[in-house]
């Protein structure tokens, strides 16, 4: 496991540099070309970017992103935030929330929310959910996420479309059913493509905890990344795996009737030119 380190420090460098691994973490996660949204803690969103101009932008930003500040887990095709508009997965997530545990705050409760996620990675060495690829300790409990990726393209985000979108909604359901059984409950209302989390290195303010993202690196030290049929596999879904190989590489072609944009290319183009943040950090 390789714990990012915090960037709370002013940097002789400049504003952008005191995000530097925020940039990071956050480029781990959307891999695309589209918008992300950044929201206040009554969720209202105060902006919105590509994941091209965080290092530029976020530092304006800056002190909106201290305390109780999130930003959308899906990329977005517009500039605002609907589960219409997503325009890429780039995780499947579980949200553990033990926010009613009256020990909130206290040493017994960081101890309760370490044995769950060692249950959860006890699970993934059993084979009954995937290996975690990002942990986020939010401050009243913790975040599982496994980042996607499309056939081929290990560093783009699977592209919405109706199949991917259908594929996506059953491996969250069963993901959540599965920890569930094996005493780990999620939010079983936090399972749609649209939702929130938060800032990494922000301070969740009920808790008076700073948000701690851990990136679980595997046997090679590299992050983990999954197609959803390699997900499909690991949690035994219905059906043979093969289907979902069938169904993909067709899906992933198109996003709303179009090909694939000039702007994903360049996308694929800048990503091609810049060293791989996730794996020097």
């Amino acid at each position: 496991m390789s714990s990012i380190p915090a960037c709370s420090q002013k940097s002789k460098d400049g504003p952008a540099a005191e995000y530097l691994n925020e940039v990071s973490l956050i480029r781990m996660v959307h891999r695309h070309d589209n918008f992300i949204t950044f929201n206040r803690s009554d969720y209202k969103q105060f902006v919105a970017m590509r994941p091209s101009e965080l290092e530029s932008m976020l530092p304006t930003f800056a002190d909106q992103l201290i305390a109780d500040a999130y930003y959308s887990i899906s990329g977005m095709r517009r500039k605002w935030r609907t589960a219409s508009l997503v325009s890429h997965f780039t995780s499947c997530f579980a949200d553990i929330d033990l926010h009613d545990d009256p020990s909130v705050g206290t040493r017994a409760f960081d101890v309760s929310v370490e044995k769950l996620i060692a249950r959860a990675i006890t699970l993934a060495a059993e084979s009954e959910i995937p290996a975690p690829s990002i942990i986020v300790r939010s401050g009243r409990g913790f975040w599982l996420f496994w980042l996607l990726t499309e056939p081929g393209d290990s560093e783009l985000a699977v592209i919405c479309s109706p199949d991917t979108r259908a594929i996506w909604t059953r491996m969250q359901r069963t993901l959540a059913a599965r920890l569930a059984k094996c005493g780990i409950d999620p939010d079983r209302a936090a399972l749609s493509p649209e939702r929130l989390t938060r800032f990494p290195n922000s301070i969740n303010t009920r808790a008076g905890r700073r948000v701690a993202y851990t990136v679980n690196l595997n046997a090679d030290g590299k992050v983990s990344f999954y197609t959803l049929s390699e997900i499909a596999s690991i949690l035994r879904i219905d059906g043979h795996p093969a289907a979902f190989i069938r169904l993909l590489p067709q899906s992933t072609q198109r996003f709303g009737g179009r090909g694939v944009s000039r702007r994903a290319n360049g996308w694929r183009a800048l990503r091609d030119r810049r060293p791989r943040d996730y794996e020097i950090l």
